[in-house]
This record gives C-alpha cells, sequence and structure tokens, in this order.
C-alpha cells in the first residue's frame, strides 16, 4: 500500500481542506474582539446613521455619508470614495501617551485597486496607512519630527490588492518600530523614536484626508479596532487565524466532506 497523503486524496477534498482556513468568508470566522488594551471597537451592526464603539467606552465614530451592507462578519461600512467617512473624535486623545498602539481592521476593494484608508493628519503627531497596487503606503508622526513632518513615511510591497476581504494592521512601539501587517503576515518595519503626544487638531479619519480634503478607496470595512498597546506578531497573526475558521455549522459540512472524502480514498486505494 502506498502511503497515505494529502495529495492521494480526491481532489476537490484536498482543495477545501487546504484552503478553507486560509480566506476570509463572509459568515464564517470570528471578528475582533475587545479587552484591557482596547481603545475603541466598530462591528458597525447599529444603524447606518451611528457608528458605536463596541467596547463600551463610549468613543462614537461620526458618520458622513456612508451606508450599511453586507460586511464581513454581518453588517459593513459601505464608502464610495468620493465623500463617505468616518470621524472616530476621541481616539486620538485616548491613545495620546500610550507606550505603543495598534489599528487593525477588516476592508473589501470595490474596484480591485485601492482600498478605504486610514488616515490621522495632526500636525504633531498622526499616522497614514493605505493599502493600494501592490504597495500598503505608511507613516507616522512623533513629536521628534516636529510639527507637520513626518517621522516616517514610506511604503512595503504587499500581495496585489484585489477584491476579496483582507485584514490589515499596523502597530507602533516606542523606542521601537511601527511595522505593518496585511492577512496576518508581517510585511516590514521601520524604526522609530520619540513619543505619541499632540493635539487632535485634524481628527482621526477613515476613508478621508482632513488635511487636503481628499477621499480614499470605495469599498467595504468592517471590524476596527484601536488599541493602547503593539500587539505582537503572534495576536496579529491570531486575530486573522480566528477569522478564518468557520462557524461551527460549517464545521458539520466540513465533517460530512471530510467523511466522504476518507471514504473515497479508502476505496480508492484499497487494491493497491
Amino acid at each position: 500500500m502506498k502511503p497515505t497523503t494529502l495529495r492521494a486524496l480526491p481532489v476537490g477534498f484536498a482543495f477545501l481542506v487546504s484552503n478553507v482556513f486560509a480566506q476570509l468568508t463572509p459568515g464564517t470566522g470570528t471578528g475582533l474582539t475587545a479587552d484591557a488594551n482596547t481603545v475603541a471597537l466598530f462591528h458597525f451592526e447599529d444603524p447606518a446613521a451611528t457608528a458605536l464603539d463596541s467596547a463600551g467606552s463610549n468613543r462614537n465614530a461620526t458618520v458622513t455619508n456612508t451606508t450599511a451592507g453586507a460586511g464581513l462578519f454581518g453588517s459593513g461600512r459601505v464608502f464610495n470614495g468620493t465623500g463617505d467617512r468616518l470621524e472616530f473624535g476621541n481616539v486620538f486623545n485616548a491613545l495620546s501617551g500610550s507606550a505603543g498602539w495598534t489599528i487593525e481592521y477588516f476592508a473589501q476593494s470595490a474596484d480591485g485597486v485601492s482600498a478605504p484608508y486610514m488616515q490621522n493628519g495632526n500636525s504633531s503627531a498622526g499616522w497614514w496607512y493605505y493599502p493600494q497596487g501592490s504597495n500598503i503606503s505608511y507613516g507616522i508622526k512623533l513629536n521628534t519630527a516636529g510639527d507637520s513632518n513626518w517621522s516616517v513615511i514610506t511604503s512595503v510591497a504587499s500581495p496585489a490588492m484585489d477584491t476579496a476581504w483582507h485584514y490589515y494592521a499596523m502597530t507602533w512601539a516606542q523606542g521601537g518600530a511601527v511595522s505593518i501587517y496585511r492577512d496576518g503576515t508581517f510585511l516590514g518595519s521601520s524604526s522609530t523614536s520619540g513619543s505619541w503626544i499632540g493635539t487632535n487638531a485634524y481628527g482621526v479619519w477613515l476613508n478621508y484626508d482632513s488635511y487636503w480634503t481628499t477621499y480614499g478607496g470605495a469599498g467595504v470595512v468592517d471590524d476596527i479596532r484601536f488599541s493602547n498597546v503593539a500587539r505582537s506578531a503572534g495576536e496579529i497573526q491570531a486575530a486573522y487565524t480566528l477569522a478564518t475558521i468557520p462557524e461551527p455549522a460549517t464545521y458539520a459540512i466540513l465533517a460530512g466532506f471530510g467523511a466522504l472524502g476518507l471514504a473515497l480514498w479508502r476505496r480508492s486505494t484499497a487494491h493497491l
């Protein structure tokens, strides 16, 4: 008898096993949750005119023109790229003075070219995270840079944009680096020095540059989490993994496929 390998299983079943846990599929998986380091969390399960902080800290977002639509874990927030935006007015102050922070969100690009982006253009402290094409542009302002100057403004190579759902994350650790992730994978980082202290002059925005008054890519966003700590690469990977794991009902379907696949494999190898 030949050794048992995944390749020996029926092709459809092998494909299912190797791919079901590696994709973000609407209606499956678990979204982001609040913990002791969560400053604000948005699930977007509330009416379209509101964006409530699910972490219970009352740091609700101000809504401009966006609509509700099908998200990754239920309802999501739809952006047209020309006049839709969210402002997280209380998030900046909650992060000011922290020794690190993390911004995470799930997004789907409407055109496969660019996705909605995160931007905070304050003069003395800010961030920039923009997935577009085969790059993610990112930047950070710290107090050592001086007003209106960026401590880091660069980009990192990323898998080419498409219209599938993806998980984006950016972390910063004081005295360390600003790091960029997509789908749980570390893409690159830049060393930084200085503190995250400033005044919220230009606001914290999703899909809007308050300095240049321009908008970002069209698409859908679901589950945004702001944290006052630089989450580890392991935590980022774990968040992505949980988002790809099927719900219990899906496990039953997989078990059925597994039983069928095993029976077919046994039959096909019985006479080897």
